[in-house]
């Protein structure tokens, strides 16, 4: 799965035909140009080691429930090398609650 599809399936969330959606991000590392809107509930969860990063603010924005699991995002970066710079000096397994969304940072 690369950012573009990552992204595209983030969208299609945008009109759910059911209630409770979750999406799998497949192990990699990701780069969205900006914040992602979620109006509806929804589980993002990682298949192995995921961290997304994103150019301009928070990698996803909920309107609702939300709940992150198995990811690591990072904010505001500048550029791919940004992205890895940060990841490189994170504490992994650190979790955060955020407004009653659960981060892994």
């Amino acid at each position: 799965m690369s950012s573009v599809e990552l992204l595209s399936a983030l969208q299609q969330m945008m009109n759910p035909d059911e209630v409770n959606q979750v999406i799998l991000v497949k192990e990699g590392e990701y780069l969205l140009e900006r914040t992602v809107e979620i109006p509806q509930p929804i589980v993002v969860a990682g298949q192995g080691k995921v961290k997304i990063s994103c150019k301009i603010g928070a990698p996803f924005h909920f309107l609702q429930a939300g709940h992150v699991e198995n990811v690591e995002m990072f904010d505001n970066c500048d550029s791919e090398q940004d992205s890895q710079d940060r990841i490189s000096n994170e504490t992994p397994g650190q979790s955060e609650v955020i407004s009653g969304h659960s981060r892994r940072v």
